[in-house]
């Protein structure tokens, strides 16, 4: 039993470990989150401890400064949990932003 535990373990690792990374998760420099490298060459320094760098169109892949800001963890948590993003004007925005990613992609891809 044990022998099969330790060989559906090791399958799974593989498994996990061979799979690409999933669109919705952030993209990472080596070992860090990109968005969090951008906002500090941006800033010209590091981010402080309890910085949260949020996306503005809430597209995790979308990491322009310009669409980054540096907030509190306490503001970062009323903006995602107040029910705010879920007006109509916000998901409009959301969802366009999303189609301008894949478009930029697919352009990208076929250049």
């Amino acid at each position: 039993m044990n022998k099969l535990a330790n060989e559906i373990r090791m399958i799974l690792v593989v498994k996990l470990a061979s799979r690409p990374p999933k669109p919705s998760s952030y993209k990472k420099l080596g070992s860090r989150h990109e968005h969090r490298i951008v906002a500090e060459k941006h800033l010209g320094r590091q981010l402080a401890r309890g910085e949260i760098v949020h996306h503005c169109d809430d597209n995790k892949q979308h990491n322009v400064d310009r669409n980054l800001a540096v907030i509190t963890q306490n503001r970062h948590a009323s903006i995602h949990f107040t029910g705010t993003k879920q007006t109509p004007e916000h998901v409009a925005k959301r969802m366009a932003s999303k189609a301008a990613t894949i478009a930029e992609r697919k352009s990208a891809a076929n250049a």
